[in-house]
This record gives structure tokens, C-alpha cells and sequence, in this order.
């Protein structure tokens, strides 16, 4: 299956290979896919940008549902599927991908942000999440004051 120009194939490093090797959840995984795309399939950036931010606050809701027992996690199948060799979870290095898909820095921090975020998640941790939203979110800020 050939993928669209937007998920950035052409750059060795598309959106869906990051998000299998990284592990993410749906909700990060959604939002590395808004933000590899921001615009590139629409007009403007704005848009997915801000569907990257509702993601990551879906993507807190989870993990706080997660700290408080609400969702539990199996331990035995999650080992057992993604076994015990956590280095492959980290092998694509954030920046390495921001420099192929040429984001600015505070994208970069996002991606790092992202992965950061799907590291903690199983322990209850959303700090990542919290670093990406507020990065994101800032993006847009700056973006409305540019003249």
C-alpha cells in the first residue's frame, strides 16, 4: 500500500513506522500522525495542530484514568506481545526524525516529548503528555502573533 506524500514516506521515516516502533498508544500515536502532517494535507498547520493537542489531552485522560485504577493493565500478555528488549523501543531517535521531516525546534521537542510520554504511560506518568501539550500549544500562540 502506497502511502500519501503527508506521512512523509519519502523521508525514510513515515508517521505509521515511528508510531509501531515507538510503541504508541492510539492517542499519541495520533498525535505524532497531526503534527508529521501539519500542513502538508490542508491549507494551514493550525488545524492539525490543534486536533495533535485534542490527542494529547485524550492521551492525559487515559494515563490519569490509568494512575487512579479506573484502567488496569494486564501485565502477562503486554511482555509477551512487546517482549523484554526495551532498546528497540528507542532505537529511532526523535531528532534524527525531525531533521529528516525538517521541524523546527519546538516540533522536535514535541516528538521528543511524545516518546517521552509513551515510556511513562503504563506507570501513571503523564508529565510527557503535560510537556507536549503546553509545547504544542504554544506553537499555536506564537503562530497567531507572527504579523
Amino acid at each position: 500500500m502506497t502511502s500519501p506524500h503527508y506521512y512523509r514516506s519519502n523521508t525514510g521515516f513515515e508517521a505509521k513506522e515511528i508510531i509501531f516502533m515507538w510503541r504508541l498508544s492510539f492517542s499519541l500515536g495520533n498525535t505524532l500522525k497531526y503534527i508529521c502532517r501539519a500542513g502538508l494535507k490542508t491549507e494551514g498547520q493550525d488545524d492539525d495542530l490543534r486536533k495533535a493537542i485534542d490527542y494529547v489531552r485524550e492521551e492525559i485522560s487515559h494515563v490519569e484514568r490509568i494512575s487512579s485504577g479506573q484502567i488496569i493493565f494486564p501485565t502477562e500478555p503486554y511482555s509477551i506481545v512487546w517482549g523484554s528488549d526495551q532498546d528497540a523501543f528507542t532505537d529511532c531517535d526523535p531528532y534524527e526524525i525531525a531533521r529528516a521531516w525538517n521541524f523546527t525546534d519546538d516540533l522536535r521537542y514535541v516528538l521528543q516529548y511524545i516518546l517521552e510520554a509513551s515510556c511513562c504511560r503504563r506507570c501513571g506518568d503523564y508529565e510527557g503528555s503535560l510537556k507536549a501539550l503546553r509545547a504544542l500549544e504554544k506553537i499555536l500562540v506564537l503562530r497567531r502573533e507572527k504579523p
